[in-house]
Parts: structure tokens; C-alpha cells; sequence
């Protein structure tokens, strides 16, 4: 017999026995510090409803995947591609309805570094060059964003051909720079 549900394996649909699942909870979670699906309290806990009499809340990605099985992207027409890291909600902005990829960031050291913090407390960081991918959701195919972690705001979109042309680019400029030949991305022998 589930020991949450009453039921022997044979006895369908199940019901939820919400004393019994009450009794499960960890005192954090009766006491309103940590998630009641996971029991986490490192996160920022909202108000998930009552459990019997019990005020019980949950943590952000919890109440996100809640709202999202509420609320789903009905403007996704296709599945996301394999690179999306995205979670879509149906309440999107549609300035937001756009797929994104992980950023890959590299520190520009031979450059001067940047006051990230205030004049009077300076933090003085590398400039990095960022890149990753995006996909408006009714775009073809994705684009290259280029940009870098000043606060200039000068971003850089690139369809796949022309970010390949600059990659080859850059790859015949660095064997040039260690003092190799190269054509079109391969080393001459």
C-alpha cells in the first residue's frame, strides 16, 4: 500500500491523502522557511496555498513550473531548439517570446580595464566580449549576438553565414599572427 495515497497498486486513479502528506512535511516546510515540494530555503519562497490547515509556500522554480503547466506558451508553435535555455510562459512579452542560448563570455585582458563599481569605490574588471545565440519565435533560423559587458549597449547581430565568414576570418588572422599560412581555416603544410 502508498503510504501517501491509501491505495494498493491495483486501485486506480489514486486519491491524495493530504493528512498523511501534511505529516511528511519537514518542520521548515509547516512553518512557512522552506519549500514544500523540495524543501529548499535558498531560494526566494512565495505563498503556494494551504495544505489542509497549514500555510505552505514554495520556491521560485517550483512556482514557475506551477504557473507554467497554468499558463503554457501557447505562441510556441514548434518545440524549442536543442540550445534554448529559456523557461517560456504563455504571459511572455512578446518583445521576450525569443529563444536564447548559454553566453559564452572571454575576458579582453590586453585591453584597458573597465570601473565597474562607483568613482568612489572603483572595481576595475576586464572588458568581456560576449556571445550566444537568439531566436525570435517566428525567425527562421538563429543569429549571433556579439556584445560586451560594458554599459555602451552596442549589440551585434549575426545570421550563421555571417558569423561563420568572420570566424574563418579570425582563424586566418591568427595563424597569420603564429606565424603560419593558412587557407580557409586549415593550416598549410
Amino acid at each position: 500500500m502508498d503510504k501517501l495515497t491509501n491505495a494498493t497498486p491495483t486501485t486506480a486513479p489514486a486519491t491524495l491523502d493530504l493528512g498523511i502528506l501534511k505529516e511528511s512535511l519537514t518542520m521548515a516546510q509547516r512553518n512557512g522557511r522552506a519549500c514544500v515540494q523540495c524543501g529548499s530555503s535558498d531560494y526566494p519562497l512565495k505563498p503556494a496555498g494551504m495544505l489542509l490547515d497549514v500555510a505552505v509556500v514554495e520556491c521560485d522554480s517550483h512556482a514557475w513550473e506551477r504557473d507554467a503547466a497554468a499558463n503554457p506558451p501557447t505562441w510556441l508553435t514548434k518545440p524549442c531548439p536543442a540550445w534554448c535555455t529559456e523557461q517560456h510562459r504563455g504571459g511572455d512579452h512578446p518583445d521576450d517570446r525569443q529563444h536564447t542560448s548559454v553566453i559564452h563570455s572571454t575576458d579582453l585582458l590586453t585591453m584597458d580595464f573597465e570601473n565597474f563599481g562607483s568613482p568612489t569605490k572603483p572595481e576595475h574588471r576586464p572588458v568581456s566580449l560576449m556571445t550566444d545565440l537568439v531566436q525570435g519565435h517566428l525567425e527562421a533560423e538563429p543569429r549571433i549576438c556579439l556584445n560586451d559587458s560594458t554599459d555602451k549597449g552596442t549589440s551585434y547581430y549575426l545570421s550563421l553565414a555571417e558569423a561563420e565568414e568572420i570566424a574563418a576570418h579570425l582563424l586566418q588572422l591568427v595563424a597569420a599572427g603564429r606565424g603560419r599560412t593558412a587557407h580557409q581555416g586549415e593550416d598549410a603544410a
